[in-house]
Formats: C-alpha cells, sequence, structure tokens
C-alpha cells in the first residue's frame, strides 16, 4: 500500500480553533459522511472541553474540504466522541478493542505500549502523516514529544528528540519515529490547602503547647524536655506522635496498644527541625541561580527532608483535631482533618525515590536490584538509597499517622474528596486535576503547590527511626538554627526535589489506512488533523490551559503562563489575559465565576454586562448560555481564571526543566513487577497493619526470636522496610523479567 506524503499542514480559521490545509487529493468523488471515533479519558468539566474542541473542529474541517473542492456541498464530518473518567479501565478497555480488531480511530496513547503498537502497526508513525515544518516544533517540549517517539533498530524509547531537516533525532543522534502526540507535557505534584498555613494559623502552632487542651499529653512535643510549642520552626523538637484520631490521650494509646504511640514511646519519641511553612519562599543570591532558565531562578522555596514532612503533617493535623475539634466546613458540617493518603506507586512514591536520587529499577529498565549506576544514580528495590526512601515513605503513616487510609476512625472518605472538601492539608494533584480542584469552594480549600521532601541528608537536625527500625542522627545537632542557616540549607534541596512527569498522547490507530484508495481517503489526513490540532496548534493549547486541563505544550506559553505581567505589572504574552490569585480583582472575577455557575438562563455575554461589566472574559462564550457553564470550573474558564499563584506556577514550570522524574514503569511492558513488589505489604509491614493493637510489640517479640518472613506462614510476622525489601527484590527481578520477556515476544 503506498504511503500519502506529508498529509497535513495546519492553518488558523478561527481563534478558538484552527484546521488544516491539507495537500490536495485530485477527484471530490461522491457525498460522505464518515464518522471518526475518538476516544479518551476525561473528568466531567474536561468532557466538555474536549467535546467542545473535537465538534468545532469537525465543523471546520468539514467547510474546509469542501472549500478546497475535496468534497461537495453539504459533507459532514461525523464524529463519534466516548470518554471513561477510570484511567484504570481506560487502557484495559483500548487493548480489548484493539484485539477485537475494532479500536477507536482516535485514543489516548501511553508511553508504556509506544514500542509494542509501533512495532504491530497497531498506531500511526505520525511523522508521515503531519507536516511538522508548519509548525513552531523546536518550541514543544522536546522530553514531551520523547514520550512517544521510538528507534526500533536501536531499541530506544523515552529519549528528548528535536525536530530538524524534516526528521525526529533523538538524544543520541538517531531518527526515531512519532507515534502519537502528546496531550500536555503534565506533572504530579505535591498540593496543599493554604488555608492552614495563614500567618495566623502559623501564630496559633508556634504558640499553643500539646497541653493546652489534653493535660495528659505533656511530654508529647518538647524542646529539651520541657513543653513546647506545637510548631518550632528552626528549633529541634520531640514528637511522640500517636493516634489522636482514636485515643484521647498519649497515655490512653500506649495503655491501649496503639502501635503508633508504641514506637514513639520505645524510641523515645523523634526529634526532627521544620525549616518553615509551605509557601514561604526566599531570594536566592544572583550568583547561586541557574542561568537561561525559562522558570524564575530567583525563588527559593520551603523543600522539607522526609522527616521534616512527616512531622509537619503529624503536628498540623494534631493542633487541627485536638485543640480546634476539627474543620468546620462552609456548609456547616464537621470534620475530623487529614494528613494525606499517601498510597504505594508511581504517582506517589517516585517522587519520594527522585528526592534521593534512586529509582525502582536501572535507566535501561531492566535491572531491578541493586545497580549504581553511570547517571551517578543507585537503584533497585534493595538497593541502600532506595530502602532508606522507601522506610521514610512506610513512616509517614506508621511513625506520624499522616495517611487518611490507616487513621483507624472508621473514615471511608477518600483523600481526593477530603482534599477537594478542605479537610486534607496535604494531596497528590496533578496539572490535570485542575477542572476539579476549581469546583471547590475557595473558603474551604485554597489550592497551591509545594515541592515534594527529598532526602534525610538535607537535614537541619533530625533523629528518626531508620529502615532498620534502630535510631539515627541526620545533620549537625545544634539548639536552633538562624534564617541564615536555614536558607543555606533550603538552597541545596532547591534542585533535588522532583514530581512525577507524565503524558498521554494522541494516536491514530493504523486501522484508518484501510481506507486508503477509496472515497474515504480523506478519514487518514482528517484523524492526523485531528491530533495535531489538539497538540501542536498555539490557540488550542491556550484554551486546554485556560480550561484547566494541562500546561501548555509549548515552552514558550508555559513562560507566558508564568510572566504574564511585565515589569509594570501591564499584562503581555499568550495568557495577557489571564485573571489569577497575583490580580488585585481575584475576589471579584471569583465571585463572578460563582455567580454565573448559579444562573439559571441567559446568555454569558447579557450576564456579565448587567452583573459585572467591568469584568472581561472569553468572547467565544459570549453567546452560551449560561446554563451550560454550569460548574465554577466551566465559569472560570470563560473568565479567563487560573486558581494557581506566581510561586505555584513557577514550580508547575521548574518541573518540566528541571525538578521532574518520569515513571520508570512508562517503558515496562507492564507493571507486574511493581505489584509483586507491594504483593505482601499488608502482611508484613507495619505501614499497612498499624491500627492493629499491639502490633508493634509483636514486632519487638518476633525481633527477639531473630525473625524469618516466611510467605506461607499463617500468622506473619511484622519485619523492618530493610528486611522486606531485601527478602522480595529477587521476586520484583523475576516478575521484570517476565514483564521483558513479553515485550520482546511482541515486537517479533
Amino acid at each position: 500500500m503506498k504511503k500519502l506524503l506529508k498529509r497535513i499542514a495546519l492553518i488558523a480559521v478561527t481563534v478558538a480553533l484552527v484546521c488544516t490545509a491539507c495537500l490536495s487529493f485530485a477527484a471530490c468523488g461522491p457525498k460522505v459522511s464518515e464518522e471518526i471515533s475518538v476516544y479518551v479519558f476525561a473528568g466531567d468539566d474536561d468532557k466538555d472541553t474536549n467535546r467542545t474542541l473535537i465538534e468545532n473542529w469537525a465543523a471546520n474541517y468539514a467547510k474546509k474540504l469542501i472549500a478546497s473542492g475535496e468534497q461537495a456541498e453539504g459533507f459532514t464530518v461525523k464524529t463519534n466522541i466516548s470518554f471513561d473518567s477510570n484511567t484504570d479501565t481506560y487502557f484495559t478497555t483500548v487493548r480489548k478493542k484493539i484485539a477485537a480488531g475494532n479500536p477507536p480511530d482516535i485514543f489516548y496513547v501511553s508511553p508504556k505500549y509506544v514500542r509494542g503498537y509501533a512495532a504491530k502497526g497497531t498506531v500511526l508513525n505520525l511523522a508521515e502523516y503531519v507536516d511538522f515544518a508548519n509548525f513552531n516544533i523546536a518550541d514543544i517540549w522536546g522530553a514531551a514529544l520523547g514520550f512517544y517517539a521510538y528507534n526500533a533498530e536501536h531499541k530506544e524509547i523515552g529519549l528528548p528528540v528535536t525536530y530538524a531537516n524534516g526528521k525526529f533525532v533523538n538524544e543520541n543522534g538517531h531518527e526515531a519515529g512519532i507515534y502519537a502526540l502528546p496531550k500536555d507535557y503534565s506533572s504530579f505534584g505535591l498540593g496543599y490547602n493554604a488555608r492552614y498555613f495563614t500567618e495566623e494559623y502559623k501564630a496559633k502552632y508556634a504558640s499553643t503547647l500539646a497541653t493546652t487542651t489534653r493535660a495528659a499529653d505533656k511530654g508529647v512535643i518538647t524542646v529539651n524536655g520541657e513543653d513546647a510549642g506545637i510548631i518550632n520552626v528552626g528549633v529541634p523538637t520531640t514528637y511522640k506522635p500517636y493516634n489522636f484520631y482514636v485515643y484521647k490521650s498519649f497515655a490512653e494509646a500506649l495503655e491501649k496498644g496503639d502501635p503508633v504511640a508504641a514506637a514513639s514511646d520505645h524510641f523515645g519519641g523523634y526529634t526532627v527541625t521544620i525549616p518553615g511553612y509551605p509557601g514561604e519562599t526566599f531570594e536566592i543570591p544572583a550568583d547561586k541561580q541557574t542561568q537561561g532558565t525559562r522558570y524564575d531562578a530567583s525563588i527559593g522555596y520551603t523543600v522539607f527532608t522526609y522527616a521534616e514532612y512527616s512531622a509537619l503533617t503529624w503536628a498540623v493535623t494534631y493542633y487541627l483535631n485536638t485543640v480546634e475539634g476539627g474543620f468546620t466546613s462552609s456548609d456547616g458540617s464537621t470534620h475530623n482533618v487529614y494528613g494525606n493518603d499517601q498510597y504505594e506507586g508511581a504517582l506517589y512514591l517516585l517522587p519520594w525515590l527522585a528526592g534521593n536520587n534512586t529509582n525502582y529499577i536501572n535507566p535501561d529498565y531492566t535491572n531491578a536490584l541493586k545497580s549504581d549506576n553511570e547517571d551517578g544514580t543507585q537503584t533497585g528495590v534493595n538497593s541502600d538509597r532506595f530502602i532508606e526512601t522507601y522506610a521514610a515513605f512506610l513512616a509517614y503513616g506508621s511513625d506520624w499517622n499522616g495517611n487518611s487510609y490507616f487513621c483507624g476512625d472508621g473514615n471511608n472518605l477518600g483523600g481526593w474528596d477530603a482534599f477537594n472538601a478542605g479537610y486534607c492539608v496535604f494531596y497528590g494533584c496533578g496539572t490535570w486535576d485542575m477542572p476539579s480542584l476549581n469546583c471547590a469552594d475557595k473558603s474551604n480549600l485554597d489550592y497551591q503547590l509545594m515541592p515534594e521532601p527529598v532526602a534525610e541528608s538535607y537535614a537541619l537536625y533530625s533523629n528518626i527511626k531508620n529502615a532498620k527500625y534502630e535510631m539515627q542522627e541526620y545533620g549537625t545537632k545544634a539548639a536552633s538554627f538562624t534564617t541564615e542557616e536555614i536558607q543555606a540549607k533550603l538552597l541545596e534541596r532547591q534542585d533535588q526535589w522532583a514530581g512525577r512527569l507524565d503524558s498521554v498522547g494522541y494516536g491514530v490507530s493504523g486501522t484508518v489506512l484501510k481506507a486508503e484508495g477509496t472515497d474515504l481517503e480523506w478519514k487518514i489526513k482528517a484523524c492526523a488533523d485531528l491530533c495535531a490540532s489538539l497538540t501542536v496548534v498555539e490557540e488550542t493549547q491556550l484554551e486546554l490551559t485556560y480550561a484547566g486541563s494541562q500546561l501548555p505544550n509549548y515552552a514558550s506559553q508555559c513562560e507566558d503562563f508564568l510572566k504574564y505581567k511585565d515589569a509594570e505589572g501591564n499584562k503581555v504574552g499568550a495568557f495577557k489575559n489571564m485573571v489569577t490569585p497575583d490580580d488585585a480583582d481575584w475576589n471579584e472575577y471569583y465571585a463572578a465565576a460563582k455567580a454565573v455557575a448559579a444562573a439559571q438562563s441567559g446568555k454569558l455575554g447579557e450576564f456579565m454586562a448587567a452583573n459585572y461589566p467591568t469584568l472581561k472574559y472569553d468572547a467565544a462564550y459570549q453567546n452560551t448560555n449560561v446554563s451550560k457553564l454550569k460548574t465554577v470550573a466551566n465559569a472560570m474558564k470563560a473568565l479567563y481564571m487560573i486558581s494557581f499563584d506566581y510561586e505555584s506556577r513557577n514550580l508547575n514550570l521548574r518541573m518540566c526543566e528541571v525538578n521532574g522524574a518520569r515513571d520508570c514503569a512508562m517503558y515496562t511492558y507492564d507493571d507486574s513487577w511493581l505489584a509483586e513488589f507491594a504483593r505482601y505489604k499488608a502482611t508484613f509491614l507495619l505501614a499497612y497493619c498499624q491500627q492493629s493493637s499491639g502490633s508493634f510489640n509483636k514486632y519487638l517479640q518476633a525481633k527477639e526470636t531473630n525473625y524469618v518472613i516466611n510467605t506461607a506462614d499463617e500468622n506473619p510476622l511484622y519485619v523492618t522496610p530493610y528486611d522486606y525489601c531485601n527478602f522480595f527484590a529477587q521476586d520484583v527481578q523475576i516478575a521484570l523479567d517476565m514483564s521483558i520477556a513479553k515485550l520482546e515476544a511482541q515486537l517479533k
């Protein structure tokens, strides 16, 4: 079958969306109305955005084909758009459709499937179907394109690429095919509710003693053996955490076998120096700033170590629940306040691993056992750094009671819902989560970003339980640390943390080639055109970003997203219409967005003219009935509103440039090897058994008998993270080898 030459080149048609000017085919043929099926995953608010973009594209594309003479008058492009809001089921459904021979024409391609799909012709190499010379491809994040770049000869996958002389070339100098175009270049970072870190709250944390409302809690939070404030910035503070969700005091918790209390009492408490609060920044000296960055390198962030973040979580939730009695939301309901709902897996654990320069497997994605690599990383589930990090991750729940799933208060509400409702302090969030988060009442949730935690080797001073359940000191012991000393330590941490980088890409099914040589030949071009329209057209990227769905794929647009004001405060660049919390009129815009979402009828233009005549909005929505903008997120999109402040937007951009870590599981055939690592966690690890009364004491008893892990034991023993990682490492490698073998078989 002959290949079409460079199929498409996009040109602007409307402000809201552009469609393409394709190389023409000679004859028009009879009127045809063929459906293009699109299947993607999206939340409710994202569904509206994606449906509108695709339907607008279809209408404009049909007009273009008619105007060019390629199709007869009356020709229409029909689209069948379907969604799945569950990412776990989405890719399973796609694979089943592919196996059955009826895949959607356009669907999301995960980087993990690129090699297999390319080998089998499951998706098209879009380098052969899109004339990328018509776009500023050099401005697209090369790492984002690299998610879908594959060189079969050298088996190179995931390497960043550049576009030159009509070819995509990876960083090894080899030409690569592009088997999908990135919907986005997303990051999954650590979010926090800024309402819990106002100056008023900080003063309360510092001045309130643990004994203020619980006299029995004397000695739970101390400095040099004396009762101290709940949080003492820059001062080494000893905490004896316990499960305050269940027990009225530390003494009661200890008496009734609370494993959190039993462990902290056994070790005499954990000493941690908290360096500040989320959202606090400092200016990095000019001679210490990284040059040539798109992000603002002058901003220094408060970056926490594992133990600092854990202690902060326990201290804040201790105060909010025991002193304030929980959180009363805007609807009058009262709830316990939780730290996070961290679960094991690449989304949460990967950033912690990156903060210690380690990972599950080596850079070639072949070895899950201990490896010291040429790039300076130490990888493998039985490597020292991995075990140290994994133990700290577990300690967040088992030592500090920071995990809402393990708190034992009978709460069945997931952390996501609790965070949206305002009673979860921290939560891992992706750039794609903004439409949902924008619907939260800002009086309950002021969502901003903070850096992920880093290794304890960066500590000011801490004395905590390590992976072998032995006390270990980090940093330099001192009575207190000055602001200068704290900032010097924070400066060391700026480039050490990382959020998880992610992407899904629009791919075109290889089955559309069956249309070639028929009167449906237009469909091949149309599918590639739609993929390009949604990914590399600048106007579309603006619309998707305003919708809260993502950051732009264009690096320069990301910079405009950050710096939408010049030195004089004038709004400039691609996002010159944007309104953020940095603007004095943010509250007025937010009130308008809530009013629009609550309105029942009328056109947006008329509503704004009557109620908010001085506020700007997207003219494309002027004649849209407000009833269609039925959520605050949709209303914010129409009003050009973005919830992130300057510092949070800068963190987004930092993750794209410097502070990003790729999920190693993206490039293995499946993640069964990761599942093997976690298979017995609830059986052997205290972090997953901690609410079992007396479980820590059972560990101490087992330790006395030199326990041996036995997976067949009906009454298993609780073991240290060190022993767990070493015992199951070989099983992980066996599972990884099987995954590699499956992929190799698929490539043949």
